[in-house]
């Protein structure tokens, strides 16, 4: 069942790619069906230049609680300031990367 759903959201997305408040809710879809595939497209969405949805794919991404995701929530601070989900989302993936059983993502400075 998560993959079809996977693959559904995936396909909104990538298929529709302006905002509106479908997109946030199928963004929050992935950030609960943990893959490969879902990370992926949150990972293109941190980047969107609408901060809205860069916001929602920051927050979305962070539930998948893969330290790779840290390096795309610093970017979209960086371009979009401190939005309350990235933020949040950065803090908390960093939490965990401290308490990591990869020792070189948690060291990071």
């Amino acid at each position: 069942m998560a993959g079809k759903s996977n693959n559904v959201s995936t396909n909104v997305i990538t298929e529709n790619p302006a905002y509106d408040e479908l997109k946030a809710g199928l963004l929050a879809v992935l950030g609960n069906v943990i893959s490969p595939v879902s990370f992926a497209v949150l990972a293109v969405y941190t980047e969107n230049e609408n901060r809205h949805v860069a916001n929602w794919a920051c927050e979305a991404i962070s539930r998948h609680k893969n330290p790779e995701a840290l390096t795309y929530l610093e970017r979209a601070k960086e371009r979009l300031g401190a939005l309350d989900k990235t933020a949040g989302a950065i803090k908390e993936i960093a939490e965990l990367t401290k308490q990591s059983e990869f020792p070189e993502i948690g060291n990071r400075q």
